[in-house]
């Protein structure tokens, strides 16, 4: 009997041993695990550089494909319109010509300085491309290129490649994404009725000959604002019929110029 107690106390001592060695284990384990995630938490802090922000005024910074194209279609669109507008301050006209000249501050258009149409689209071509490289530089901080040219009855832009980044800071981590791509739109320009101007300066020339009858002009895009006879010369204040968008909120166009009775 002494020796059987003796042995139960002997495998008793064993197993307890064997326990604590099994949690000694165990919290050692959980402590080599710890140590490793916080190693490896340390290494990513250090060793991973954060990026700041890349994209301008873009509050959102990230890279999201609808964002750059729509505001590359509102661009577009409001540059066309200053584009019209900065014409018509100049009569659709080329202030160079020599053929040009003014009463008051007024130009006054005849048969050697007139609206012509091939003049008029590439301007707008030209000072479309630029104005939406004005809105691009505030959008996305970059100096993006763009060429705009009216094919039939599209005016079509498209920019150079534009590189946008975006990244994400981190307490431990940071990460940083880059795509290239190009934009472009088109805007149907029919509604515009462009060819109109030439049209108008027709019938506004008529009007000049003969001043002692009412003046009409037949147009879907001008009417007239003001006419008043000034001594030798018709002054003429057009306004489009249609409101054309620009920074603020939109409102008409207005042409003004003078003819030779």
């Amino acid at each position: 009997m002494a020796a059987y107690k003796s042995r139960k106390l002997k495998m008793n001592t064993n197993k307890i041993i064997e326990n604590k060695r099994g949690i000694g284990f165990g919290r050692m384990l959980v402590i080599i695990v710890l140590v490793l995630l916080g190693l490896s938490i340390w290494i990513m802090t250090v060793s991973i550089p954060k990026v700041g922000q890349s994209i301008g005024t873009d509050s959102s910074n990230s890279i999201n494909d609808m964002n750059p194209k729509f505001y590359f279609q509102d661009s577009m669109r409001l540059s066309l319109s200053r584009s019209i507008k900065t014409l018509a301050e100049s009569s659709f006209i080329n202030k160079e010509n020599a053929g040009c000249l003014l009463y008051e501050s007024s130009i006054i258009l005849n048969d050697n300085c007139k609206p012509e149409i091939d003049y008029i689209n590439y301007i707008i071509s030209q000072d479309t491309s630029n104005y939406i490289q004005e809105y691009l530089k505030k959008y996305l901080n970059q100096d993006i290129q763009v060429a705009c040219s009216i094919e039939g009855s599209n005016l079509v832009c498209e920019s150079q490649e534009i590189e946008l980044t975006s990244s994400k800071p981190g307490p431990y981590f940071s990460y940083s994404l880059k795509r290239n791509f190009k934009l472009k739109n088109s805007i149907d320009i029919t509604n515009y009725n462009l060819e109109e101007i030439q049209k108008v300066y027709g019938q506004a020339k008529t009007c000049a000959s003969d001043p002692s009858s009412p003046c009409t002009i037949t147009s879907l895009a001008w009417q007239i604002d003001t006419l008043e006879q000034q001594g030798d010369f018709s002054v003429f204040s057009l306004k489009t019929k249609a409101d054309y968008p620009n920074d603020a909120d939109s409102g008409p166009i207005i042409w003004s110029f003078s003819m030779k009775k």
